[in-house]
């Protein structure tokens, strides 16, 4: 399973209503404003579903694959804790394009290094308070090793058998339990706690130095056989694993 959310999700004239969902960080608490990961996380939608994303420059969100397969036309970028409510028109971007790694096999995908990583280029400048994540560089990457805690935070609901609370970013710290393949890391949620559906696309730091530094991006749950719960495994795909695709992605998105 990948951790895309179903949602019944409205944006119209500023205000955003979210209905139905499947599932978001559990086991998490909620975000406010002054936390580090407020500034680069957002929420990415067509209004018919929910992923997550990270601010990876002025114009650039990196997300999951299969959280752009809808037309380019329809995608949102949903600057805001909370879309409960209601929010400000101005907390809602359109997007210029995006483009996913080429490797990325859709519902073919199967095995490790599913590619499963994607660039959005959003039409706009970021709302205040907001701005590029810092990234964890190549040479930091022993910061993500097994037992090793690492931040999570999402859009999706917060428990996976009633289906409630999508649309509140949270963030959740679990611990690192394997490489997988050449890009991939596995995460241990066996503890109640971890991404679900609904945080696809959303981010995962280390902490370094006493900075939260950006490394993941959410995928799918793991092993494919694994109840859909969100209580098993998950694996996150590795920024810099793709930094030749980012780099070339963004070229192409501001020609």
């Amino acid at each position: 399973m990948n951790l895309r959310n179903a949602l019944a999700l409205t944006l119209v004239l500023g205000a955003a209503t979210a209905a139905h969902a499947e599932d978001f960080i559990i086991g998490g608490t909620t975000v406010d404003a002054s936390d580090p990961v407020a500034s680069s996380t957002v929420l990415v939608t067509d209004g018919n579903f929910i992923c997550t994303g990270s601010i990876i420059d002025t114009d650039l969100v990196v997300t999951a694959a299969h959280c752009v397969a809808a037309p380019a036309e329809t995608l949102k970028i949903v600057f805001a804790l909370d879309i409960n409510g209601g929010i400000d028109k101005s907390a809602v971007l359109p997007i210029t394009g995006y483009l996913a790694n080429p490797g990325w096999q859709g519902e073919n995908s199967s095995g490790v290094d599913q590619h499963d990583i994607a660039l959005i280029r959003v039409n706009g400048a970021l709302p205040a308070g907001y701005h590029p994540a810092t990234m964890l560089s190549s040479s930091a990457s022993s910061a993500i090793k097994k037992g090793d805690l690492t931040e999570l935070a999402g859009y999706g609901i917060t428990n996976a058998a009633t289906q409630d609370g999508a649309g509140t970013l949270r963030e959740v710290s679990v611990k690192v339990s394997k490489q997988l393949g050449q890009t991939e890391v596995v995460l241990d949620q066996r503890q109640g706690k971890g991404a679900c559906h609904g945080d696809s696309g959303g981010p995962a730091f280390a902490k370094v130095g006493g900075e939260l530094q950006l490394w993941g991006v959410t995928n799918r749950g793991y092993p494919d056989n694994a109840p859909d719960n969100c209580k098993e495994y998950a694996v996150y795909t590795r920024i810099e694993a793709y930094a030749d695709f980012l780099s070339q992605a963004a070229a192409q998105l501001r020609k």
